[in-house]
């Protein structure tokens, strides 16, 4: 796709050319390459902002500080699994459709949920190299190597995901009130909607904004409740 600078398609003409080789100097080449392929739809391109790619700098060094953490001899919880494992399904059908800003956008949706912990598995680090790795491959093997395997991550297969761990037995509901959210509960996956909203009207906070008259009680499986008071 084509790349603009503040809506307008680059020339030397106009002076809007971006030089790579800066930024690459300041970041380095993972960095840039992975906000390419952020900016947009692969095949569309994007508009290019000089401030945008600190937010992939960001990313790529929380990666790093990950890898970089004490190695956990904990098994890995159910809800990381949950979360990883639809990570892998995501990435593993947007990959060949080159939809690699939604690739991104999922890993770093991984690493935020997985941040700021004081140790991790060594295979959810491992899984976490595997999947950066078709975008940010210096990235990938340094992380991959500083955890202690030998050899190249592309000599490794492709992780594949376990429907089992698709869906968590519990999962936890926004409440809103008037639209405005109130509390947030932990029901049954797919529970029945008397149960949602039984459990939804207990919250001892969202009691406090339920003293009107209930005209309406919407919810949507798995996500929300919204209860509509006059």
């Amino acid at each position: 796709g084509i790349i603009t600078k503040d809506g307008a398609k680059m020339s030397k003409s106009k002076g809007n050319t971006v030089s790579p080789d800066k930024f690459i100097d300041d970041y380095g080449s993972d960095v840039f390459r992975a906000y390419l392929m952020f900016m947009g739809p692969y095949d569309e391109g994007g508009d290019w902002s000089d401030s945008g790619i600190t937010g992939i700098d960001r990313f790529v060094n929380k990666i790093w500080s990950i890898a970089n953490s004490p190695i956990s001899s904990d098994e890995i919880s159910k809800n990381d699994l949950n979360i990883v494992h639809k990570t892998i399904k995501s990435i593993s059908d947007d990959m060949p459709k080159m939809k690699f800003n939604t690739c991104i956008s999922r890993l770093m949706e991984l690493t935020n949920h997985i941040a700021s912990r004081d140790t991790y598995q060594k295979e959810l680090i491992e899984i976490l190299a595997l999947l950066i790795a078709p975008l940010c491959p210096h990235l990938a093997e340094e992380v991959w190597n500083v955890i202690g395997n030998s050899g190249s991550v592309f000599d490794q297969r492709w992780p594949s995901y376990n429907p089992k761990h698709l869906e968590l037995d519990t999962v936890e509901i926004a409440v809103q009130v008037n639209g405005k959210l109130r509390g947030r509960v932990m029901v049954q996956n797919n529970a029945p909607k008397q149960i949602v909203l039984d459990a939804a009207r207990s919250d001892s906070n969202v009691v406090r904004y339920l003293a009107g008259d209930i005209v309406k009680e919407i919810v949507v499986p798995n996500k929300i409740v919204n209860f509509v008071v006059k």
